[in-house]
């Protein structure tokens, strides 16, 4: 017997089983971080099946592996969200049909609505219409007018007084849009929230910014933060998908859609829910599905329902 040639053998059928054992583990760690590009496929085409079509690269691939950020509301989150942004006497306070008007003694005015809802307005800005979120365009700016953009905001939302020193670098400040005001002393920039460089559902508004202060603002906002993570499952898109189509379907038995719809972006994000009882609040992993209409239903990624925008009560 020749041992060289039986040694060879050997050493090429182990090296054969080490590649096939490389590629069988690193399939396995893809394909828990990815969806299959078949799986994709398959979907589209159970959608397409049914009038749903999908914008070319509409689903990303990678699953939405996340924790759910886990803080707690003030008892009086109308007032406690006031005294946090400002520390001026209040002059006057209203109830409105869906939250608190707070002026200053100058003049300012603070509404704080439900379901997030947020409006401030300077003296001498309080009949400025702010544009609305989305309809700002991509004016290019620097990097340096950007950041110092971004520092007003920062600084008017207090994001480094209200948020938890332990996460506070989890939680960043992302422009989504600008544009220069009609007599072009300022802007107008739209922004989001980002946890860990996932936007939260609920937090879009629109600025004016002028001589690096800001002079209102229009738009959602939540100033609750989460100071700890609990792990949870999330459902991926394909599952979320599959649960919008049956949601097309009751709303096109109501006549709320047409037969055929365009799906535009499917994006992780977070959902915040506000436990009255507790004083709890949860930012959950979903889902935000845009249609090219511009119609936005978001899931909640931990339970595979539609999360309830126009449903959050505050503690009072």
């Amino acid at each position: 017997m020749n041992w060289g040639k039986v040694k060879l053998v050997m050493i090429a059928v182990l090296l054969l089983a080490c590649l096939l054992l490389g590629w069988n583990i690193w399939s396995l760690a893809d394909s828990r971080r990815y969806i299959a590009e078949e799986e994709l496929t398959n979907l589209q085409a159970i959608l397409e099946a049914d009038n749903i079509y999908l914008a070319e690269e509409a689903v990303p691939r990678r699953r939405f592996e996340a924790d759910v950020f886990v803080g707690a509301v003030a008892a009086d989150y109308y007032q406690w969200v006031y005294n946090s942004l400002c520390g001026e006497p209040i002059y006057r306070t209203y109830t409105t049909p869906n939250g608190l008007m707070l002026i200053t003694e100058s003049g300012d005015r603070y509404h704080i609505r439900g379901n997030f809802g947020f409006a401030y307005h300077a003296t001498g800005f309080l009949t400025v219409t702010l544009p609305e979120y989305g309809n700002l365009g991509t004016l290019r700016l620097d990097d340096r007018t950007k950041e110092t953009l971004l520092a007003s905001a920062r600084e008017f939302l207090k994001m480094n007084m209200l948020l938890p020193a332990e996460t506070v670098d989890r939680y960043q400040l992302a422009l989504t849009g600008a544009k220069r005001t009609g007599d072009l002393q300022g802007y107008f920039i739209a922004i989001t929230l980002e946890m860990d460089g996932v936007p939260l559902c609920t937090n879009e508004a629109v600025l004016l910014i002028r001589d690096d202060i800001v002079r209102a603002m229009e738009g959602n906002w939540t100033f609750l933060s989460g100071s700890r993570t609990e792990s949870a499952p999330v459902y991926d898109q394909v599952n979320i998908l599959i649960s919008e189509k049956k949601n097309i379907a009751h709303d096109r038995s109501v006549g709320l859609l047409p037969r055929t719809v365009s799906i535009r972006s499917v994006e992780p994000c977070y959902c915040p829910y506000v436990d009255e009882e507790s004083g709890a609040v949860y930012f959950v992993p979903g889902w935000k599905i845009t249609h090219e209409d511009g119609r936005i239903r978001v899931y909640d990624g931990v339970s595979n329902q539609v999360y309830p925008l126009d449903e959050i009560v505050y503690p009072s």
